[in-house]
């Protein structure tokens, strides 16, 4: 009896990270195939594909086994742009929970960045702010400040680059997250890994963001 107990233990897992494997592969084949779409190269799998100082944000701070996956990368407008997986995991035993997301990284050329994060503010967060917790606001834009927190330490450089032009755009696209530093530009969707299809749409908005960052910048 514990033989076959032991049996079918075995055979559940294997069938388990069978379908995984064959769900991951069939994602990277898809990922790939929109590559001529975006102007992009497909790299493939691994954290070491994007570049060291990305680490250093916070998203990639949280959790444990934080992996990088279908990895695009390529030059487009002087700037250099990476779009891919990424999931961490927090929690252990049952209450573990593997968080996803499709992130668009954009390496700015002639742009230095203040350190800020913008993410869509909830429940906590609103209490948080009634008690000192930081959240640059904006007066005369009360959607995006209802809708988003946002922090860093150079709150004077944050305001100079957050104009009328990139406070409309956040606003109307709720559920997006933005970090930017020195030269590097992260944005992505809360929504989880998106349908390869709409990485192209990601990839565009994530440009135009950097668009009007640089718009910014030079006044």
């Amino acid at each position: 009896m514990v033989f076959f107990s032991l049996l079918l233990l075995l055979v559940l897992v294997t069938g388990v990270l069978v379908v995984r494997a064959y769900l991951g592969q069939r994602r990277s084949t898809a990922v790939e195939a929109i590559a001529p779409q975006t102007g992009l190269t497909f790299l493939g799998n691994g954290n070491h594909l994007i570049p060291d100082a990305v680490w250093e944000f916070s998203l990639f701070s949280k959790g444990r086994s934080r992996t990088i996956g279908n990895v695009l990368q390529g030059q487009i407008d002087d700037n250099e742009l990476f779009i891919f997986d990424y999931q961490y995991t927090t929690g252990s035993r049952k209450n573990s929970h593997t968080h996803t997301f499709t992130v668009a990284l954009i390496w700015l050329r002639g742009i230095q960045l203040p350190a800020f994060s913008l993410i869509p503010k909830n429940f906590f967060h609103r209490i948080g702010c009634m008690f000192g917790y930081q959240d640059i606001n904006f007066d005369g834009y009360p959607q995006f400040s209802e809708l988003y927190l946002l922090r860093g330490s150079d709150e004077y450089g944050i305001r100079s680059l957050f104009n009328h032009w990139l406070l409309s755009f956040y606003a109307r696209n709720p559920a997006t997250c933005s970090e930017g530093m020195g030269k590097a530009l992260l944005y992505y969707h809360t929504d989880g890994k998106l349908n390869p299809t709409n990485w192209p749409n990601l990839l565009a908005e994530a440009q135009e963001v950097a668009r009007l960052l640089g718009k910014a910048t030079k006044g």
